[in-house]
């Protein structure tokens, strides 16, 4: 999210791509990525950071961002989990 954000994307269409349209892509509209009275209700919580941080892509292109979209935890089945798997990247700053 912090690269599409970095890429110019306003937010709006960010959060749209990783909620309403992945459910649409796996044929789950409707049912997942939107808050209704009735639905799951699966909570993502980030932190909207600003500063510099260096983003790199798998090909080693590099790209500076000034604001950064940390995961704090999420709710899952009003289960909640913490951000704190060791496979996260670090953000490295510029």
């Amino acid at each position: 999210m912090t690269s599409m954000l970095a890429l110019g994307l306003p937010l709006s269409h960010v959060v749209a791509m990783v909620t309403r349209n992945a459910a649409r892509m796996v044929g789950r509209e409707g049912e997942l990525g939107t808050l209704k009275v009735g639905g799951v209700a699966d909570v993502t919580v980030l932190a909207d950071e600003t500063g510099r941080w260096t983003l790199r892509d798998n090909e080693g292109t590099q790209l500076v961002a000034e604001r950064l979209l940390r995961p704090l935890f999420c709710l899952r089945a009003g289960v909640r989990f913490d951000a704190d798997a060791s496979i996260l990247p670090l953000p490295q700053a510029a």
